[in-house]
């Protein structure tokens, strides 16, 4: 099966383009497979990207509205700072991230947005981190294998 990843939130689009570069190095088929990536933005960001779109399925719209049913290798929750937002977007997609797989979520740590609070919720016996960088943070969750 191919790598799937999930990206909440495109914007500037400085995690897609360096995801899709990424994927552009996959000429392997092993256990992940090539690799594709999805992103959903309730902003029109399909013009933005510059980059090899072969690898990319953009999706404009709300996240907690949208319809998903595919397992992600890599989740990455950069949408809504708000902390129900951030909330409803880690409970709706971690139940599609596969044992092994990895959770990203951005601003973990920036004192104006409510993500760093939602954090701060989730399971501490699960193994994360936390990558200071700037006033943000970057959260990092392997999903335990079974």
């Amino acid at each position: 099966e191919p790598l799937i990843i999930f990206e909440i939130g495109v914007d500037r689009v400085v995690s897609t383009t360096k995801f899709l570069q990424g994927l552009q190095g996959r000429h392997y088929k092993g256990d992940w497979g090539e690799g594709i990536l999805y992103s959903m933005d309730i902003q029109d960001c399909g013009g933005n990207v510059s980059y090899d779109k072969s690898r990319w399925h953009f999706m404009h719209g709300d996240s907690n509205k949208m319809e998903w049913n595919l397992p992600i290798d890599v989740l990455f929750i950069d949408g809504g700072h708000d902390y129900q937002t951030a909330k409803n977007d880690y409970l709706k997609y971690e139940p599609f991230v596969r044992p092994g797989g990895i959770i990203f979520m951005h601003d973990v740590i920036h004192p104006r947005y409510g993500v760093n609070k939602m954090w701060d919720e989730i399971d501490p016996e699960l193994p994360k981190i936390v990558l200071a960088y700037n006033p943000s943070g970057l959260g990092i969750i392997v999903k335990p294998k079974e």
